[in-house]
């Protein structure tokens, strides 16, 4: 850029004189601020983007952090839901060792209520023939004296 600004410069003047001081100071202002500027743009530009970087890295490493951690949560989630089938078995097994019980006891109770009703049948016939009896002695006893 300085070469075309002094290619200018010298295709201005045709008759190969020197350039005047007010241009020579031009040129040398805008050379100065040119060398002034660059470094600082540069360095802008580069502190830009170094912080973008930095930044996109300290995004990249929470989301592995919180991608660990999802994981991390997923196993307890998985060894939890193990645990819980387990002891899900071992209640369905009681619970069935319980209806097996309670099946057998309800068995028990029919078996016992069958029993109780012969039980009063017997006692009926029982109490029948004791009347019966004792009205024959009663009759006998009369028949007696």
């Amino acid at each position: 850029m300085t070469g075309n600004i002094i290619y200018y410069i010298l295709k201005r003047n045709t008759k190969r004189e020197l350039p005047s001081n007010k241009l020579i100071k031009k040129f040398l202002y805008c050379l100065v601020a040119l060398c002034l500027l660059i470094p600082s743009v540069t360095a802008f530009a580069t502190s830009s983007t170094e912080e973008k970087l930095e930044n996109a890295k300290k995004d990249m490493e929470e989301t592995e952090d919180q991608l660990d951690a999802t994981h991390e949560t997923i196993d307890q989630l998985k060894d939890s839901r193990h645990a819980l089938e387990n002891s899900l078995d071992n209640l369905n097994n009681e619970l069935s060792g319980v209806s097996e019980r309670l099946s057998e006891i309800e068995s028990r109770i029919h078996d016992k209520e069958a029993e109780i009703a012969s039980t009063e049948d017997a006692l009926a016939a029982a109490t029948e023939e004791e009347a019966e009896q004792y009205e024959y002695i009663k009759t006998r006893l009369k028949v007696i004296y």
